[in-house]
């Protein structure tokens, strides 16, 4: 009865016309970042967070998770009539979503793309529901060095997944605790690692340095390419809708994809791309003919979204059970509610149920949103690609820096967007991956803390981490995690010299 009581609690938090128009134009606002190819659901919610700063916490909230909904959605659009993925969580989709589009089907694949993500993401959502409440029952158990363990077991596992090498991976989580450890100490509260900048005692403003990293860079990167011409595409309304026999015969394709994308979710680091492309293959996998995978099918169009929206719902897990953001977009998400005062963890279940329940609500309303405007829209939605992309450089230029300057009202602000702007492009350029780098300004002073409250617990013992089998459990995953790819090279090389060898 709990958990229907807290449901209720969470309806009587979006029940207001203000939070549904706002999920609504969020859910649109998404939408039409994601369909521009290279404008990424990320950057939408990092430059949505300034805005929720004026915000009641229900509404603010609301604006984010919409954003997130409607701008993982609006990607699959460009994938389909283009064969650009809008956001790289679309790839797999171009695979049929684009071959089905020539052949004169454009509207009924992106029918089956738009309603597969809608299922693909209502079942995790559903599932988030009735699972997120179990986990923190059991999070509550976990003492401070516990804690360490999860979040530096997290940071591992994120560095290990981010494409390219992984030392520069942990080196750029590195970097981003070492960003984090910029301002007051957690413990004493006196001010670390300024170099004599007054406007640095309070630390980065974290708005300004998300939206640089994720906006800003993003921008610099686009103007390399912005005469880019598109392809000139035609889409029609015939046949969007999918008959329902042709989603039964899908079910299990749909079923066994979004367990996929939730499961996948809620590991941190490996992101909505990765769980698409084993859905994908999956489908391929289990498919009476394999063949035809490639060649404008609905099975892959449909394992791929619904799998990809499937891990927005999984990744919510570990953000609001134990405070981890599994993905950039968790991240951004755990910045706006730590702005309303609320911290995510087992604790928010109990102090603030009717939030909580109101945060999963909104998924599901957002989702909902999506289907409706992508089905009666999408038409005018597909029409954004046709605008210049230097029309739209200046305008989210504006808002960058509108967003970081309203954060604390300073203009130093700006130049920490300006800054780790180009550091941003330069980092990505070198290879280093943005993943690893923002999730260590967020996840860095939630180790830090958690290791300085265990230490002072335990009169300044280090044992406890491998004395409390939780802890030791996670601090093995991460040594395993850490250890494998060198040991993998370390064979492959072996294999290589014994080969030469032997000729």
């Amino acid at each position: 009865m709990d958990i229907l009581h807290n449901i209720s609690l969470g309806i009587q938090q979006l029940a207001h016309i203000d939070v549904i128009l706002i999920t609504m134009v969020g859910t649109a606002m998404g939408i039409l970042v994601g369909v521009v190819p290279g404008l990424s659901a990320t950057m939408a919610v990092a430059m949505a967070v300034p805005i929720t700063f004026a915000m009641e916490a229900m509404p603010g909230l609301a604006l984010l998770i919409s954003v997130y909904v409607g701008g993982l959605t609006g990607g699959l659009v460009s994938a389909v009539l283009l064969r650009i993925p809008g956001t790289p969580a679309s790839i797999a989709t171009t695979y049929d979503g684009y071959p089905m589009a020539v052949k004169g089907e454009p509207g009924r694949a992106l029918g089956y793309a738009v309603v597969a993500s809608f299922l693909g993401g209502g079942f995790s959502y559903l599932l988030l529901l009735t699972l997120a409440p179990a986990v923190a029952r059991e999070a509550v158990k976990l003492g401070y060095f516990e804690i360490f363990s999860v979040v530096m077991c997290a940071m591992v596992m994120i560095a290990d997944s981010s494409q390219g090498s992984l030392l520069k991976a942990l080196i750029a989580g590195f970097m981003g605790m070492l960003v984090g450890m910029v301002g007051p100490d957690p413990i004493s509260g006196t001010a670390r690692l300024t170099f004599g900048f007054s406007e640095l005692r309070g630390g980065f403003a974290e708005a300004s340095v998300l939206i640089g990293l994720f906006a800003f860079s993003q921008l610099i990167s686009d103007i390399s390419n912005v005469n880019r011409k598109l392809p000139d595409f035609k889409v029609s309304y015939k046949n969007i809708i999918p008959r329902a026999r042709d989603l039964l015969d899908s079910k299990w394709n749909l079923l066994r994809s979004a367990l996929i994308g939730t499961s996948i979710g809620i590991v941190p680091g490996v992101g909505a791309t990765t769980a698409s492309i084993i859905a994908y293959n999956q489908a391929k996998s289990a498919s009476k003919d394999p063949g035809k995978f490639g060649t404008g099918i609905k099975e892959g169009i449909i394992a791929s979204e619904a799998a990809n929206n499937a891990v927005s719902g999984g990744a919510m897990v570990p953000l609001l059970t134990l405070g981890l953001p599994g993905c950039p977009v968790a991240a951004l998400l755990l910045s706006g509610l730590i702005v309303k005062d609320l911290t995510p963890g087992p604790s928010l279940f109990s102090s603030d149920p009717g939030i909580v329940y109101g945060f999963f609500l909104a998924f599901i309303l957002a989702n909902v949103f999506m289907l409706l405007l992508m089905l009666t829209l999408i038409k005018p939605f597909a029409m954004v690609l046709k605008i210049p992309k230097y029309l739209l450089i200046g305008p989210i230029l504006a808002l960058c820096v509108i967003g970081a300057y309203i954060s604390n009202n300073r203009m130093m602000d700006v130049w920490v967007l300006l800054g780790f702007g180009l550091f941003g492009y330069i980092a990505d350029k070198r290879g280093y991956p943005m993943g690893p780098l923002v999730l260590g300004i967020i996840l860095g002073p939630i180790a830090e803390l958690q290791l300085r409250r265990g230490l002072s617990s335990s009169g300044g013992s280090f044992m406890p981490l491998v004395t409390r089998p939780v802890s030791l459990i996670f601090l093995i995953i991460a040594l395993i995690v850490l250890c494998l790819p060198f040991y993998q090279e370390w064979r492959s090389r072996k294999k290589k010299r014994s080969g030469a060898e032997a000729v």
